[in-house]
Formats: structure tokens, sequence, C-alpha cells
């Protein structure tokens, strides 16, 4: 976890020495959202600790998400997600499982013309998981890396739309998503 730590912590200082270099920097903060669909593998394992072998690893996926765009092919974002919400079962028991997640990452984009790019990110993130089934309930916390690739369209100064894949090691989590940023 520390060391985790130190990695999104060497990252964001690293954005914010290399942001100042460019002089064609433009600085814009931006907002979004996304929805997609996510396969959580992870999650499945943990209730069949508890004897629960029926479970859909499949289920919607949602992030807000804040930027700084600190030049044009650099970006650090923040984000909440909630990452799975499944129902798992074993004979007359059934569970709901959820996680969500606060996020940490660095964007590095390349440019394929004036409107559209193409971008990967890494970060860390730190997820908070409920398993309740009856009765019972349980919370714990995992943290650990992301990583994702993706597609974006300007559509002009204020408005762009995105498509992206994102893995979340942890949870053998992948995530596929549509989403719209609004610039400022």
């Amino acid at each position: 976890m520390k060391s985790q730590v130190r990695l999104a912590a060497a990252l964001l200082g690293a954005g914010l020495i290399l942001g100042p270099a460019s002089a064609v920097a433009q600085e814009k903060y931006y907002l979004g959202a996304s929805v997609g669909q996510a396969k959580v593998e992870g999650m499945c394992g943990r209730a069949a600790a508890f004897g629960l072998t029926n479970c859909d690893t499949g289920s919607t996926a949602w992030r807000l998400l804040g930027g700084y765009q600190m030049q044009r092919n650099f970006a650090v974002e923040v984000g909440l997600s909630e990452l799975a919400r499944l129902t798992a079962s074993g004979g007359a028991t059934k569970a709901d499982l959820r996680a969500r997640l606060i996020e940490a990452t660095v964007v590095g984009s390349y440019p394929f013309g004036r409107d559209f790019s193409g971008y990967g990110k890494l970060g860390v993130f730190n997820g908070y998981n409920k398993f309740t089934s009856g009765t019972f309930h349980q919370e714990d916390q995992d943290s650990g890396f992301t990583y994702g690739l993706g597609l974006r369209y300007d559509m002009n100064n204020q408005f762009a739309i995105r498509a992206e894949w994102q893995r979340y090691e942890e949870y053998k989590a992948t995530v596929y998503s549509f989403g719209v940023l609004y610039k400022f």
C-alpha cells in the first residue's frame, strides 16, 4: 500500500513538474461521466469462499471524474466509480456484492488529427467492497493498479466524448465504457 501511495505521489508530482514545461500548454480543467459494462471475476471468487457458486460476473459500471489537462499530451485525473454490483447465490442463500473505487491516474495522449486522439492511462485505486447476505454484512478495502486505453473526439472547445477500456488487476476486472467530458 505504501509503495502504491508513493507511486501515485510520484506520478502526480511528475505532472506538476512537466506541466509548465510546454510553452503552448493550454491549462484546462474538465469534468466527466462515463457508463459501461464491467466483467469482474475477482468479486465472484470472494463469493465462492462463502459457498456461493452461482455468480454473474457482468455488471454496469459508472464513473464520475475530474481532470487537469497540463499539456496537450498529458493530464491527471481523479475519479469515483462503481465497478460492480453483482448477485451471487448457492442453495437457498443469496448475496449482493458491490465495489466502489476512488482512483488517481495520469493520462498520456497522442493526437491523430485536430479533433481525434488516442490515450493511455496508468494509476492507482482504492476500492471499498460490500458483501451482504440476509443479516450478514461484511465490508473491506482493496488497493491496486489500474491501466487503460481509449479514444477521444473533441466535439468543440468545451465538449469531448471518449470510448475506453480499463483494467483493475486486484479485482480481475475489465471495463468497457463510453463517456462525455466538459472542459472549462
